[in-house]
């Protein structure tokens, strides 16, 4: 069995996914969540879709069938590919022009491949080089980048690696291969740009985290150390190996295996328990225990005798 094919996802998640964007379409009264929602629905209906026909395989390096591992696909929440080409693009006016004005015995079978055919051209090329030196070019989509690839392999006399490139021409007749070409140069990511120490302070203070983010940030950095500290514990009372399942043919699967806690005290076992206590009413003092499940009765204190 191939390390791939252990791993799949359920359904069930896509099916729960679907129903709660259906419920926001039903209930809600905001016509843009119902938008959005309306949005979700669409993209898991073809998750669903594509896992009910063999499509899709979820959980795999490339999970469309027939689909080449370097193309960009659109993923739900939680990883799911739906099954769509993000750079498979309507073209747009300035392509739409493009195809237009060429002659009828183009080749290629769609708008799409004409055009990225055309690029290929001494015109095209020449277009992609004045772009690339004048920076007048944005890519979305790293698809969006090959045929400006070919046009530098091919200024710079690289013109074997050019040729391995388009060699195959793979989902030309689909998938958008050239940049948005602009009027203006994209500013550099290095460029700098001031603003008064004013507004620098009201952004900062403006600034609000979200709470799911405080939340597990708060169970990070405090509850989770708190709760190792409660697991080592009671490790060090443990007399000998300490307690697992065991996983052998020759005893059932939820034997218990190993020492057991509270054999052996050592000596410094109190003053840690005193100070873990401590620390836990602390974290409660300071309001961390508001913001999830450790006021209840699972939270480490609990477990402390």
């Amino acid at each position: 069995m191939s390390y791939e094919s252990r791993f799949t996802a359920s359904p069930g998640y896509a099916l729960g996914r679907l129903q709660r964007a259906l419920d926001a379409v039903a209930n809600s009264d905001d016509p843009q969540v119902r938008a959005r929602a309306r949005q979700k629905t669409a993209v898991w209906e073809a998750v669903i879709a594509g896992i009910a026909s063999g499509q899709l395989e979820i959980g795999s390096r490339t999970p469309v069938a027939d689909t080449p591992a370097w193309v960009t696909l659109e993923v739900a929440h939680g990883g799911f590919a739906t099954g769509r080409y993000l750079a498979e693009a309507p073209l747009r006016d300035d392509e739409l022009d493009r195809v237009r004005s060429l002659p009828a015995t183009a080749p290629g079978t769609t708008d799409r491949e004409r055009l990225n055919l055309w690029y290929l051209g001494d015109e095209g090329q020449a277009t992609l080089l004045r772009a690339l030196r004048t920076e007048q070019y944005r890519v979305d989509m790293p698809e969006e980048s090959a045929l400006l690839v070919v046009a530098w392999l091919l200024d710079r006399g690289h013109v074997e690696e050019a040729l391995d490139l388009v060699a195959e021409r793979p989902l030309m007749h689909r998938l958008r291969f050239t940049p948005h070409l602009a009027a203006t140069a994209t500013p550099s990511g290095a460029v700098v740009r001031l603003e008064t120490v004013a507004t620098v302070k009201a952004a900062i203070r403006g600034t609000r985290i979200p709470p799911e983010i405080a939340r597990m940030r708060e169970t990070l950095l405090v509850w989770h150390p708190l709760y190792d500290r409660l697991v080592a514990l009671w490790c060090d009372t443990v007399d000998g190996d300490l307690p697992s399942l065991a996983n052998t043919a020759e005893k059932a699967d939820d034997q218990v295996v190993g020492g057991w806690p509270c054999r052996v005290w050592p000596a410094d076992w109190a003053e840690r328990r005193r100070a873990l206590l401590a620390d836990v009413e602390t974290a409660r003092i300071d309001g961390h225990a508001a913001a999830g499940r450790h006021p209840k009765a699972t939270s480490p204190a609990s477990f402390v005798p």
